[in-house]
Order: C-alpha cells, then structure tokens, then sequence
C-alpha cells in the first residue's frame, strides 16, 4: 500500500513539473515575439526619419543668394526652389551661414556642406561636383565706367585688357581659356570690385546682369557705370554635390522637379518675385 502511494505521489510530481516545464515555454516563445514586433516598429520610425541636407551659394549673387553679411544665414531664389524641389523626399533643407566663395567650393567637395545652390558649368568642376539640372539661365556681361566704352564684338576683343574678376569666379570655359590673354585682378566682393573699376583700376568688370544690375540700382551706381551691348555669354546655373556625397541619390528627384517646375512656369516666376522685390 505504502509502495502504491509513493509511485502515485511521484506521478503527481511529475505531471506538475511537465506543467511549469511547457509554461515556461510559452513564456520563451511569447519574449521571443516581443523583440521582432519592436524591430518593425522600429523600421516603420526609421522609414519616417526626416533626412537633413544643407546647402549653401555665393553670397549677393541675386536672386539666387541674397547679400548678407559673412556668419549671417541668406534667403534667396536658389533655396526657395531647392526646397520645393526636395518635396517628396521626407528630407529638410538647411541653409548655412555666409562663407566667402573660394571656402564654400572646398566644403561642398569635402561634404561638409551638401549642396553648393548656384554654379555654372565648367570642365574642371565636373571632375569633381556632380551637376543637377539647370534651374536658371544668367546672362554674363561686361562692366565698365560710364566714357570708358569699348567694342566688344569677340573674345579677342579683350585681349590685353584688364578685367576685374570676383575672386574663384568662373563665367564659362570660353572666357576661362583666355584669361592668359588679359591682365586678371581678383577683387573679393563686388563693393571692391566697382571701387576699382570706377578708380581706373579695371577695364572691366565681369558678372552676372541681373545680380550687377540689382546692387547698382540698390547702391545709386546705374548713371556711372554702362552694360556692354553684348553679353559675353549666357550660362545655365545648376546645383552642385560632391560625387561621393552620400545625399546624391536625391539628385534624380531634384532634376525631375526641376524638368516640372522650368515646364510649368514656376521657376521663372520664383526667380521674377525674388528678383522684383529686391529691387523695389
């Protein structure tokens, strides 16, 4: 009798350890479950993680970069329309605060700063920025004192003249490939660049139409200073990444927006507006 209840007493005991030993597992199971359900929610947040570029341009090249002073961060066309374009990417936009030109190419190379926002093409660039599609087209041209004109038919027109070029300024590769052909000063803003040329320091001044235009009118300059007739050139503006940046996978959603907006009219009413009231 005392037999039958001992092997009776173990049955139980075991019965019950069988018991604790399949909750357990469920329990395991049930931990296991925990960590995959986190792990998709936590792609689910990373699949709405807002990317951040930052961009910059040269700072007074209206209306594309307003002129500010060096530290200061600028509005301007180029990044209005950069922000429309980078619309769909879940990626926000930061404008930098104003460096001098020749810093921000080397930033721009160096990925320390994302997108360089206003650059015209040449060679030597496209070796090592990567070029969007143009969003504007700038007409380039010659500068000079009021009574100090010249004909300005040709390139060789301006062979052994001295031309007043904004320092790291580049205005195409024609222009580019004769400078060994012209005495070559590098004032560093336009403010120095018009004291020269009105002091008898340059033949002429080279830039931009509508950014030249825009900070004559803004400093009273327009009745001492004359446009030549003839633009030396007209060069499509773009955006700029290094070729290693590791944003460039935006660049085709930034082109196509580019394509819509040039087709649609938007991006020559963004440059007018911009343009129209920094000049009234």
């Amino acid at each position: 009798m005392k037999n039958l209840r001992l092997v009776f007493f173990i049955l139980i005991l075991s019965l019950i350890t069988l018991s604790c030993s399949n909750n357990s597992e469920k329990s395991i199971e049930n931990n296991n479950d925990g960590p995959y359900v986190e792990e998709d929610i936590n792609s689910d947040s990373d699949s709405d993680q807002v990317n951040v570029i930052t961009a910059l341009g040269s700072n007074g090249w209206m209306p594309y970069v307003e002129e500010v002073d060096e530290g200061v961060v600028p509005n301007g066309a180029a990044f209005i329309i950069l922000e429309k374009a980078l619309e769909g990417t879940n990626t926000t936009l930061e404008v930098q605060p104003t460096i001098p030109w020749a810093r921000l190419l080397e930033l721009v190379k160096i990925q320390k700063i994302d997108v360089l926002a206003g650059i015209y093409y040449n060679s030597e660039r496209a070796e090592i920025y990567e070029y969007s599609e143009p969003f504007a087209v700038d007409k380039v041209s010659l500068f000079v004192k009021k009574g100090n004109e010249f004909d300005f038919t040709q390139i060789e027109d301006l062979k052994g003249k001295t031309a007043l070029v904004l320092a790291g300024g580049s205005y195409g590769d024609e222009f580019d490939a004769y400078k060994e052909n012209m005495i070559i000063k590098n004032p560093l803003t336009k403010k120095e660049g018009f004291e020269m040329l009105l002091n008898g320091s340059g033949d002429f001044f080279i830039s931009a139409n509508n950014d030249v235009i825009t900070y004559l009118v803004r400093n009273n300059l327009e009745s001492e200073v004359i446009t030549l007739d003839r633009p030396i050139a007209e060069n499509n503006v773009y955006y700029v990444m290094s070729k290693d940046n590791p944003h460039i996978d935006l660049l085709p959603h930034i082109n196509s927006r580019i394509i819509e907006m040039r087709d649609s009219g938007e991006l020559d009413q963004i440059l007018y507006d911009f343009l129209d009231s920094a000049t009234n």
